[in-house]
């Protein structure tokens, strides 16, 4: 039984490093295949276009490049050059991408890059520092302090940030929250003289352009195909905050379910039976914990011998609370794939998304909001407290 919840307490940790670092959590460093050789250098410059469908036929040649199902990692510097048949899940210090994906990715890092051979079939979900898009993605959901992009985005373009560079080509539209928005290439050729080029001649947006800002800037309208909306904002932040609180979250609701999965598989299986079969006495184990462990942490505070108890106590009461709603969610959505014998991994990311997003979405509505986080955040803690003291689940 010790055994069991030394080990609860460690994926406890885990999960918190995840959620405190985001951005730059690494455990290990995750690399495949080589550099560009110089052959591959000295060749003539070819479209994304030719660059994704050569690197696929390179690929299909060598069935061990392919990697099937969904792929979760976590890394300092992530390089994906091989083919991945599923999903991507990356959290990591440096990401990049030279390769096909096929199917969405959601990349957590400090600085990631799709070279020109990266290829994205579905959505590209990136929260990071820089972004540097060179070759084809479907949809971009970013968002970044700086992202560049002289690839091809298929459809929209979704992103907020501080500085937002689009030298390629955006097929649909484009909804932009930043207070610098480039369409142009910036070079020095002296010390004396600079020149502001376009990269190439044709449309950036081929669809419409909005764009939030403080200021209205001057946008060459030759950029755009459609139309240029302009909304202007007081605070950049009120649009923002939403767009990089949606990534986060469902950043580490990804992230906690794929540690649990690999760290602790029945641990989920446990939680699904609390939310199905013990829902009442789940909540008040989370009530009591939200009570009691102040209470005692405090009280062994004050003992000079029981101190250092005291705070490692309190810790894990912050630590619970942290994690109690992200708990809730993948509880909840386990249950509802196992009533609906959705319980294949695709299925249960699906439905662990639009869990995720409606809670959130009810914990916008100022009535609904105060309910919703009271009985996540007493279930979550509960689940975690049963799974760490009950005598049910000793193995």
């Amino acid at each position: 039984m010790l055994k069991n919840k030394f080990k609860t307490l460690l994926i406890i940790f885990l999960m918190v490093f995840v959620a405190l670092s985001p951005l730059c959590f690494a455990v290990e460093e995750v690399k495949g295949g080589t550099e560009n050789t110089p052959e591959q250098v000295s060749q003539s410059p070819k479209t994304p276009e030719e660059n994704a469908v050569e690197e696929t036929q390179k690929s299909n040649e060598n069935n061990d490049s392919i990697k099937k199902g969904d792929q979760y990692i976590i890394g300092d510097n992530v390089i994906i050059d091989y083919v991945i048949d599923g999903n991507l899940f990356v959290l990591a210090k440096n990401v990049t991408i030279k390769s096909q994906v096929l199917g969405n990715a959601f990349i957590a890092a400090t600085s990631v890059k799709v070279t020109e051979q990266g290829y994205i079939s579905n959505s590209l979900y990136v929260a990071a520092n820089t972004a540097q898009i060179d070759g084809i993605v479907s949809d971009i959901y970013s968002a970044c302090e700086k992202i560049v992009i002289t690839g091809y985005i298929y459809r929209d373009l979704h992103s907020a940030g501080e500085n937002i560079q689009i030298l390629g080509t955006i097929g649909r539209n484009a909804s932009i929250a930043s207070e610098n928005i480039s369409f142009e290439k910036t070079e020095t050729k002296s010390s004396d003289s600079r020149t502001v080029e376009p990269v190439t001649s044709k449309k950036r947006i081929i669809g419409n352009l909005t764009y939030i800002s403080k200021e209205e800037k001057d946008i060459n309208k030759d950029f755009v195909e459609g139309s240029i909306n302009y909304e202007k904002k007081l605070n950049i932040t009120i649009k923002i905050n939403p767009i990089f609180v949606i990534i986060t979250i469902l950043v580490l609701v990804f992230a906690v379910w794929g540690l649990l999965k690999w760290l602790a598989p029945k641990f989920l299986e446990r939680s699904s039976d609390l939310i199905s079969k013990k829902i009442y006495k789940t909540i008040g184990f989370g009530l009591v914990g939200v009570i009691l462990i102040p209470i005692i942490s405090i009280l062994l505070i004050l003992g000079i011998v029981t101190a250092p108890v005291g705070f490692l106590l309190l810790a894990f009461y912050f630590i619970f609370v942290i994690l109690s709603e992200i708990i809730f969610n993948i509880a909840l959505s386990k249950f509802l794939a196992k009533k609906f014998n959705m319980d294949s991994t695709p299925k249960f990311l699906l439905i662990l998304l639009i869990v995720t997003l409606a809670l959130y979405g009810l914990e916008l509505i100022p009535v609904c909001a105060f309910i919703v986080s009271l009985i996540s955040s007493f279930t979550g803690i509960g689940i975690i407290i049963r799974n760490l003291v009950s005598k049910e689940y000793k193995q």
